[in-house]
């Protein structure tokens, strides 16, 4: 797991959206509850999915899928009790941190 400041683009855009969509961490920072797992490497040029690891597992009330389609394509984010969150974007045409992410992953693979 690596933490969310070494992408400040998308942490930046990931706090955004998730204050836009009513996503609320109590007392917490979310680059001190969420710490970078993954990415989607399906390699289509309108995803920019990123996975996303709780240091601690979520609430079976806090868990679920919640689709938001906006003018600029969907989000969707996929919240499981083990602490695993899904942050899927699709059909997006300018991701603002798609370059960061793909950079940042390709960079520790090698």
């Amino acid at each position: 797991m690596y933490i969310l400041n070494k992408t400040p683009i998308f942490l930046e855009f990931l706090k955004r959206f998730m204050n836009k969509a009513g996503y609320v961490f109590k007392d917490e920072n979310i680059q001190n509850r969420l710490f970078l797992h993954s990415k989607c490497n399906c390699k289509q040029k309108d995803c920019a999915t990123v996975y996303l690891k709780s240091k601690k597992p979520f609430k079976k009330e806090s868990t679920g899928i919640n689709i938001f389609n906006t003018n600029k394509g969907f989000f969707v984010v996929h919240i499981l009790d083990d602490g695993f969150f899904e942050f899927e974007a699709l059909l997006y045409k300018k991701y603002p941190y798609k370059k960061e992410i793909d950079k940042f992953f390709n960079k520790i693979e090698k």
